[in-house]
């Protein structure tokens, strides 16, 4: 009785614990920045929302790397950068509209 019990908690840990371990396992993709010296007023402001909408789950991305103990190191800093590099993007082509006038 008492093994047929610990089965049953096994299983049911699996199915419980099994979307947590999935969550780290992708993240947001990042949004398409246009050309900010041929961009509109509004694309640049729905390309700015997109950009904050990928760093707001990139920072839950980074969270659940945090808490994965299982060597998500590799993963958190290729996280950063590719966050670092979206936003590098962005304000480049922030700049280059801005400066288009």
């Amino acid at each position: 009785m008492n093994t047929k019990f610990l089965g049953i908690l096994a299983t049911v840990s699996l199915f419980v614990a099994g979307p947590a371990l999935a969550e780290c396992s992708t993240h947001a993709n990042p949004p398409a920045i246009p050309d900010g010296t041929g961009a509109t007023t509004e694309q640049m402001t729905s390309a700015s929302a997109s950009v904050k909408g990928y760093m707001a789950d990139m920072q839950d991305f980074l969270k659940c790397l945090e808490n994965d103990k299982a060597g998500g190191s590799a993963k958190y800093n290729a996280a950063v950068d590719q966050m670092q590099s979206i936003a590098n993007e962005f304000n480049k082509q922030l700049r280059a509209f801005k400066a288009k006038g």
